[in-house]
C-alpha cells in the first residue's frame, strides 16, 4: 500500500471517530509533506530513519497539533 492509499483509509477512520475537519486538514498537509520529500512509497519500504529525518526537515510549521503529529507513524515503525 502507498502512502497516498493509506491517507484516504486513514481519513474515512478518522471521520467515523469524530475527528475536527480541521485536524484531519492539518494531517493531510503533513502528509503531503512527506510524499514530497520521500515520494509515494509503499508503506514496507520507508524507514524509522526516513520518517525521522522527514519529520524534522516539514514538522518545523505544524505547532498547531503539538499532541497528534503524525499518529498514523506509529503503525509504520
Amino acid at each position: 500500500m502507498y502512502l497516498s492509499e493509506l491517507w484516504k483509509l486513514y481519513e474515512v477512520d478518522k471521520r467515523i471517530q469524530g475527528f475536527s475537519p480541521y485536524i484531519l486538514k492539518a494531517y493531510s498537509l503533513q502528509l503531503k509533506m512527506l510524499v514530497g520529500e520521500l515520494g509515494d512509497l509503499e508503506i514496507e519500504e520507508i524507514t524509522l530513519l526516513e520518517l525521522r529525518t522527514s519529520y524534522q526537515i516539514c514538522a518545523l510549521p505544524f505547532s498547531l497539533c503539538l499532541s497528534r503529529r503524525l499518529p498514523y507513524a506509529k503503525c509504520l515503525s
